[in-house]
């Protein structure tokens, strides 16, 4: 199981080869959806075609990370994970709690991709 917190295209491009493999992926959007949603040409139903290219095969939640309760939720999609993609910009991810270190200790077995650039 993946959990996929990626945005734009490099991370979401990641998450998409491990859905072509058959991992089961769980795309975690914030509110108001992703902002790849907003990029490119918008289909009928509002999202771009490039977010349809890359969400193919991924089940999407909405998760709002700024809450107690959005972290919560991570919390417990993380405890039956087997790897965790995002790509905060540098210090968010210490701020939430999604640096290695902090993930490590409350998840040992998780394999973390931090998608940078």
């Amino acid at each position: 199981r993946v959990i996929d917190l990626t945005t734009v295209v490099a991370g979401p491009l990641a998450s998409l080869v491990l859905a072509q493999q058959g991992a089961e992926v769980i795309k975690g959007e914030p509110p108001g959806g992703d902002l790849i949603r907003r990029l490119g040409f918008i289909a009928k139903d509002g999202a771009s075609s490039t977010h349809h290219v890359l969400g193919r095969g991924k089940r999407l939640i909405r998760l709002d990370l700024s809450t107690a309760a959005g972290r919560d939720a991570l919390e417990r999609l993380l405890k039956d994970a087997d790897v965790l993609l995002h790509n905060s910009r540098p210090g968010v991810a210490e701020r939430m709690g999604l640096d290695a270190d902090a993930l490590r200790r409350r998840h040992p077995r998780l394999i973390i991709g931090e998608v940078t650039g």
